[in-house]
């Protein structure tokens, strides 16, 4: 009897042990996912921030843009002269050096007889 006592008592030390090995685990896990979920949560700030960032100055790159329709497209054309000549006409109060960039915009619908913007 004091055999088998013995065996359930180094029974229970070793199921004991073991139980407290899972639960140290355990508490390790739940450390490390509430950390994570502290930082995913930062991390979603930090994009929601950027890109609300990143929209004002797209927005800010816009207010010096001007889109003009209706003029005609060439196979080699070069658009800085288009807009250039444009600018002569209109007697407008740009010089040349004050375009940064020109392009044309692709249609919303491709059966418009309409050339691109």
């Amino acid at each position: 009897m004091l055999g088998e006592i013995k065996e359930l008592r180094e029974s229970l030390t070793f199921f004991n042990r073991q139980y407290e090995d899972l639960k140290l685990a355990l508490d390790e896990r739940n450390t490390l996912v509430d950390n994570l979920r502290r930082d995913n949560d930062k991390l979603n700030l930090a994009v929601d921030k950027l890109t609300h960032r990143l929209h004002l100055v797209e927005q800010n790159m816009r207010d010096s843009n001007i889109e003009i329709n209706g003029i005609p497209e060439h196979r080699h054309e070069n658009l800085n002269n288009v807009v250039e000549e444009l600018i002569k006409t209109v007697d407008a109060p740009v010089s040349a050096e004050e375009i940064i960039h020109v392009t044309r915009v692709s249609k919303l619908s491709k059966d418009s007889k309409r050339p691109r913007v």
